[in-house]
């Protein structure tokens, strides 16, 4: 519990007020006065932050319930925020308690300090009067602190509820594999401007050359195969067309 220096100041006197003569306690009378004045000025300050306080939760329970009535995108969006604006509301509600609460306690620390004041109460019973009565506005004003924050948390819930979900990220498309084309076409001479005479080795005249015809040519011999493009045992003159 939040104890003010005021307060600690007021149970030394009390203390004093308490275990002395009659003669020490009409001396500290005025001092007792003044402590129970400051003592229901505190609680005063303190039960106005406790009705700001329900104010800020008062603001968060109706921020909430607009964004609840206001629609979500899924269904379970509208559910979250309905949850959510009724913790606001109900926090709202005990936190204009908590208030309520701590004005009347302030009230009581002002009537016992306008009682010492106007002589119709003894100081030492006014002074312990104001003093519990401050305590109970701290006590209170805390609580209604607490409550504004968790409406707060509520409404920032129930907006969140409602919002648009972030989209999923899109997955990464699978790599295509480089499509294989396969081709067929005459075997690569190792001497591509290399010139024949066709006709001269074109012994039988039928436009084809054998390998015994072009036994006389070595390098035609060993690129045989290669030119050899449809793999027939003979060469064309198509085939052997980078030869001539």
């Amino acid at each position: 519990m939040k104890i003010h220096r005021t307060h600690v100041l007021t149970i030394a006197l009390l203390g004093v007020l308490a275990s002395g003569s009659a003669a020490a306690q009409t001396e500290l009378a005025p001092q007792a006065k003044q402590e129970t004045e400051t003592t229901a000025e505190a609680a005063n300050a303190e039960a106005r932050v406790a009705r700001d306080e329900a104010q800020v939760a008062r603001q968060a329970a109706h921020a909430a319930s607009a964004a609840s009535a206001g629609g979500a995108v899924t269904a379970d969006g509208a559910a979250q925020a309905k949850v959510s604006a009724y913790i606001a509301d109900q926090a709202s509600i005990d936190a204009k308690t908590a208030a309520t609460t701590a004005v009347d306690a302030a009230d009581r620390a002002d009537r016992a300090s306008d009682a010492v004041d106007g002589n119709t109460a003894e100081p030492l019973g006014a002074l312990v009067a104001a003093n519990r009565a401050a305590n109970r506005t701290s006590a209170a004003t805390a609580a209604a602190g607490v409550d504004a924050v968790v409406a707060e948390a509520a409404a920032q819930d129930a907006r969140d509820a409602v919002a648009e979900p972030a989209p999923a990220p899109k997955p990464m498309a699978a790599p295509v594999p480089a499509a294989v084309v396969i081709t067929s076409g005459p075997g690569d001479s190792i001497v591509g401007d290399y010139k024949i005479n066709f006709a001269a080795l074109d012994k039988k005249g039928n436009g084809e050359l054998t390998r015994a015809e072009v036994k006389s040519n070595p390098t035609l011999t060993a690129e045989f195969k290669a030119v050899d493009s449809n793999h027939d045992g003979r060469l064309s003159k198509h085939e052997l067309e980078g030869w001539r």
